[in-house]
C-alpha cells in the first residue's frame, strides 16, 4: 500500500485557476496594480485605424483597439426632407454585433447590446451638435442627404461603445459627397461633374470607458472578461475643449469623488491621443 505523504498537494495551473476562479485570479493582478494582460490599471489597449478602406463607401475606417476590432462605413443617399426640418439632412446610425464577431451573439435582429449603443451614438450627434445639419440640405423641402452609418464589429473583446465612437469620427473625417444641384423643373438631383465636397465637424466627441472591479478598481478600456467581471461601468465622452459632453453610469457601485476625478483626468489624455492619432492619420493619407 503506497502512502501519501501530508506534504503532497493538488496545485491548478494558471490557466484553470483562471476558469475556475476567474475573479481570484484577477484578484492577485489586481493587488500589484497590473492586469493578467500585462496593462497597469490605467492603460488602454493599443488603438490603430485605417482610413479610406471601403471604396464603395463615401466614408470609412476600420479600427483596432486590442482585439476589438471594427469597420465604420458611411453611405450618403438622397432623400425627401422630414416634414418637421425641411432644411436639414439626417444621420441613421447602427451598430451590428452578430456571431461573427463573438459566439455571445445570436444571429436575427439586432440585440439589447448593439441597439443600445447605436441609440446612444444617435442620442450624442443630436446633443453635440457634430454635424450641421443644414449643410446636408440640397434644396429645402425637397432633397436632402441622409448619411447611413453602418458600424460592424469583425472581433468582439469588450470596449465596444469606445471603438465604435472613435470608428465613426475617424469615418466622417473622411467623408466626401457629390457635388450636386437640384433641378425644380425635373424634380430630381443630378451631380456636377465629378466634384465632392467634404462635410466639416462642428465637434470632435470621443469617448473613454472604465470598470469597477470589486468596488474599488477602476479598469480603463476593459476587455470582454473584465466587463463580465466588473459591477459597473462608467464612460466619459468629451470633446476637443475637453468639454465634458457625455456622461453614462451602468450599474450601483458609488464612486467617490477622488475616484471621478481620476477617470475625468485619464479620459481627457485618452480623448486627445485619440484625436491626435486621428490627424496624423489623415495627414499621411
Amino acid at each position: 500500500m503506497t502512502e501519501v505523504s501530508s506534504k503532497d498537494s493538488f496545485v491548478l495551473d494558471a490557466n484553470t485557476f483562471a476558469k475556475l476562479h476567474p475573479k481570484e485570479f484577477y484578484r492577485k493582478f489586481l493587488t500589484n496594480n497590473i492586469r493578467p494582460d500585462g496593462r497597469l490599471l490605467k492603460k488602454f489597449r493599443k488603438t490603430s485605424i485605417n482610413l479610406n478602406s471601403l471604396k464603395s463607401a463615401e466614408g470609412s475606417c476600420v479600427l483596432k483597439m486590442g482585439k476589438t476590432s471594427v469597420v465604420c462605413g458611411i453611405k450618403a443617399e438622397v432623400a425627401a426632407p422630414r416634414v418637421d426640418d425641411p432644411r436639414k439632412g439626417y444621420i441613421v446610425p447602427n451598430v451590428e454585433l452578430s456571431p461573427i464577431c463573438s459566439s455571445i451573439f445570436k444571429p436575427g435582429p439586432p440585440g439589447e447590446l448593439a441597439q443600445s449603443i447605436s441609440e446612444r451614438i444617435d442620442k450624442l450627434f443630436k446633443q453635440c451638435k457634430i454635424i450641421d445639419l443644414d449643410k446636408l440640405c440640397i434644396s429645402e423641402k425637397n432633397a436632402v442627404w441622409v448619411l447611413y452609418i453602418d458600424v460592424v464589429c469583425l472581433s468582439y473583446d469588450g470596449n465596444i461603445f469606445d471603438a465604435a465612437l472613435f470608428s465613426i469620427i475617424s469615418a466622417l473625417k473622411t467623408l466626401k459627397l457629390p457635388e450636386v444641384n437640384y433641378i425644380e423643373e425635373e424634380g430630381k438631383v443630378e451631380a456636377t461633374e465629378e466634384r465632392t465636397i467634404s462635410i466639416e465637424l462642428l465637434s470632435i466627441p470621443l469617448s473613454a470607458t472604465y470598470v469597477v472591479f470589486d468596488e474599488k478598481y477602476i479598469l480603463a478600456d476593459p476587455n470582454e472578461e473584465e466587463e463580465n467581471l466588473s459591477s459597473t461601468s462608467i464612460t466619459f465622452i468629451y470633446n476637443e475643449d475637453h468639454k465634458l459632453c457625455g456622461l453614462s453610469k451602468l450599474g450601483g457601485v458609488p464612486l467617490s469623488k477622488e475616484l471621478i476625478q481620476d477617470c475625468m483626468t485619464s479620459a481627457i489624455e485618452r480623448t486627445d491621443s485619440l484625436r491626435q492619432l486621428l490627424d496624423t492619420t489623415i495627414q499621411q493619407l
